[in-house]
């Protein structure tokens, strides 16, 4: 489980009381915790005439990772500011872990 879904599961008990405020107090037990991303291999592939080539790979501890054609990601947070849905480009947007 990544360290978003960590927070998200980590405010559930405190949404009855502070809301969307929730989310920080989790972020801020959940970091106190000790908690860490995980790390994942990301590979990217182009195709080209029916061949397929390995064009990326990396290694990422990241306590976000998106993969989107828009600016804005979930509850309207704009990650990508300089994404545009119509060029027929998907962007990568990864935050590395803190510490």
């Amino acid at each position: 489980m990544g360290f978003i879904a960590k927070v998200v599961h980590a405010a559930k008990p405190w949404k009855p009381y502070f809301g969307a405020g929730s989310y920080t107090a989790a972020a801020f037990e959940c970091f106190f915790k000790g908690e860490q991303p995980e790390t994942f291999r990301v590979n990217l592939y182009n195709q080209i005439d029916g061949q397929e080539k390995l064009t990326y790979s990396e290694d990422v501890n990241s306590i976000l990772f998106n993969i989107m054609n828009g600016r804005y990601g979930g509850g309207g947070i704009s990650v990508s500011p300089i994404s545009v849905m119509n060029d027929g480009l998907l962007d990568i947007v990864y935050f590395n872990k803190v510490m």
